[in-house]
């Protein structure tokens, strides 16, 4: 089988439009499209996802990705740990209680006198930490994508069978007033993704 390599300006041409998608992606989720979060996920799931030799994400393939430091926006003061939920804040409105990415108000750690933001090397951002602390599993940004990406519409309809995502998604004894949690997340994490870019713009 012929294999046609792709070139340094493909991947970046390549890079160029996924970072747009997820640009346009957020914009319209904050208009009110809320499940652009599998889309979302889809795009982040391109951006920096690898599988065995032959599957490499776009950071990868552009060189990058062990030398990123990604945005982590949900530790907490003094603890190094990952608060419930930390990616997300809950409103009250006429229409009831709405859940909302936290965005820039998350919390944020002092270096010098100044308070800021924590950036991590991909590993820890994208498996070891849990973005549902307090849960019996915990879930990863990675079982995150993947859930919405492979199960929820992004790429693929089907039925759920990561216990850590449904838990999530379904024990209201964790978030019973906090509807759509797991596009919230998806959205912030979108979120960490394009400061994370911008960083090294």
């Amino acid at each position: 089988m012929t294999i046609s390599k792709r070139t340094l300006e493909e991947v970046q041409k390549a890079f160029e439009a996924q970072y747009k998608a997820l640009q346009a992606s957020c914009r319209a989720y904050d208009a009110g499209e809320k499940w652009e979060a599998m889309r979302i996920a889809t795009t982040v799931h391109t951006l920096v996802h690898d599988h065995g030799k032959n599957y490499h994400s776009i950071l990868t393939q552009l060189g990058i990705r062990g030398s990123f430091r990604f945005l982590s926006s949900g530790r907490v003061r003094g603890d190094g740990e990952l608060a419930w939920s930390p990616l997300v804040k809950a409103e009250m409105t006429q229409d009831g209680i709405k859940c909302h990415p936290m965005l820039d108000e998350g919390p944020q750690t002092s270096r010098n006198n100044v308070w800021t933001h924590e950036y991590v090397q991909f590993p820890t951002w994208w498996e070891k930490e849990k973005i549902s602390r307090g849960t019996k599993f915990g879930l990863s940004r990675r079982g995150l994508v993947f859930a919405l990406r492979n199960k929820e519409g992004g790429g693929h309809f089907g039925d759920l069978d990561d216990p850590r995502y449904v838990e999530l998604k379904e024990d209201k004894r964790l978030s019973p007033n906090l509807p759509e949690i797991e596009s919230a997340m998806m959205r912030q994490i979108g979120w960490e993704m394009i400061m994370t870019f911008e960083r090294r713009s």
